[in-house]
C-alpha cells in the first residue's frame, strides 16, 4: 500500500510539473519543448552577459528556436554515423575556461549555471553534440582538407614572397567576428536591428554561429594576406572600432570587428611561422565551409514543423 501510495504521488507531482511544458518544434522524431527554449534563451542572455528581461528574451527567441532545430539535426546526424566519442580532454579545457572566464576559478560551473537558472546537463549534452559534429565533419572532409592543404603550398609561397617584395611591410589586424545563417535579405537588417544596442562580443555570444562565439567572436591578429580579397576591401574602408556591412557567403553572412590594426615589417625569421597561419587559417575557413554546406543540405531534407 505505502508503494502505491509513492507512486501515485510521484506520477501526480510529475504530471503537474510537465503541465506547462508543450512542444514548439519538431525535428524528424525529436521534440523541442518549451523547457529547452527557455534554458537556451537563458543560456544565451547569461553567456552574453545581457541582463534578464522582456525584452531581451523576445529578441533571443528566434535565434535560440534556430540554434535548437540546428543542434537536433546535428545530433541526429552524429547518431546515425554513429559518432559515440569526443576528446574528453578538449572538453574539459573548454568547461575549465568557461568556469574561469565566469569568475568560478575553473569550478562548480554547474553552481553558477544553477543560480541562473540554466540547465547544465543541456548545456553540456549540447557543448558534446557540437564537439561531436567538428570530429564528424573532419573525418568526413578529411581526404578533401588534406588535398587542399597540399594545393594551399603554391598559394602560400606567393602570398610569401608578395610580402618580401614589399619589404616585408604587412597590415595586421585584430579581429572580431559574427557570423550568422539566413534565408532571406530582410533577416540581415533585422539581426543588424537586434544588435545595434548590444557590445560586439555579447552580440556573437548570443547570435554567431562561428566556433569563436565561444570567445566573443575574437579572432585575433591576421595578416591581411591571410585574408581574401572581397574581406580585405571590407576591413580597407573600415575604421577601428568599427565593424563592417554584412560580407555575404553562400549560406552565411559575415560581420567582422576591427579592435586594432598595426603595421608590421616581417623578416625572413619569421616566414615559417607565418606560412603555417596563413595556411592554417585558409583550412579552417574550409572546414567552417564544409560544415554549413553539410548542414544546409540536411536542413533542407529535414522534416522540421514549428508549433
Amino acid at each position: 500500500m505505502r508503494v502505491l501510495i509513492f507512486f501515485f504521488i510521484f506520477f501526480f507531482i510529475f504530471n503537474i510539473l510537465n503541465a506547462n511544458i508543450k512542444i514548439v518544434a519538431k525535428v524528424k522524431n525529436e521534440t523541442i519543448t518549451s523547457y529547452e527554449l527557455e534554458n537556451k534563451i537563458r543560456t544565451l542572455i547569461f553567456l552574453s552577459g545581457q541582463p534578464l528581461n522582456q525584452e531581451n528574451i523576445n529578441k533571443l527567441k528566434n535565434t535560440a528556436i534556430n540554434s535548437l532545430i540546428n543542434l537536433k539535426i546535428k545530433y541526429l546526424e552524429v547518431k546515425r554515423n554513429k559518432i559515440n566519442k569526443i576528446d574528453e580532454k578538449r572538453l574539459k579545457n573548454y568547461l575549465d575556461n568557461l568556469s574561469k572566464k565566469y569568475g568560478t576559478n575553473g569550478k562548480n560551473l554547474n553552481k553558477i549555471f544553477i543560480q541562473n537558472n540554466i540547465d547544465y546537463d543541456l548545456f553540456l549534452e549540447e557543448i558534446t553534440t557540437e564537439f561531436k559534429w567538428q570530429q564528424f565533419i573532419l573525418s568526413s572532409y578529411k581526404k578533401e582538407l588534406m588535398s587542399e592543404r597540399k594545393n594551399l603550398n603554391t598559394e602560400v609561397e606567393n602570398e610569401l614572397k608578395d610580402i618580401l617584395t614589399k619589404k616585408g611591410n604587412l597590415v595586421e589586424y585584430e579581429l572580431l567576428e559574427i557570423e550568422i545563417f539566413y534565408n532571406k535579405d530582410e533577416e540581415i537588417s533585422i539581426f543588424l536591428d537586434q544588435i545595434k544596442d548590444i557590445d560586439f562580443e555579447s552580440a556573437a555570444k548570443a547570435y554567431s554561429v562561428s566556433e569563436t562565439s565561444k570567445n566573443g567572436g575574437y579572432i585575433g591578429w591576421v595578416n591581411e594576406k591571410s585574408l581574401s580579397s572581397d574581406i580585405n576591401l571590407k576591413l580597407k574602408e573600415t575604421k577601428v572600432g568599427s565593424i563592417t556591412s554584412p560580407i555575404l557567403r553562400q549560406n552565411s553572412f559575415l560581420i567582422l570587428k576591427i579592435n586594432n590594426k598595426r603595421n608590421v615589417k616581417i623578416s625572413e625569421k619569421d616566414m615559417s611561422q607565418m606560412r603555417e597561419t596563413i595556411a592554417n587559417k585558409k583550412i579552417d575557413k574550409k572546414f567552417k565551409l564544409y560544415s554549413n554546406n553539410y548542414l544546409s543540405k540536411i536542413k533542407r531534407n529535414a522534416y522540421i514543423e514549428l508549433k
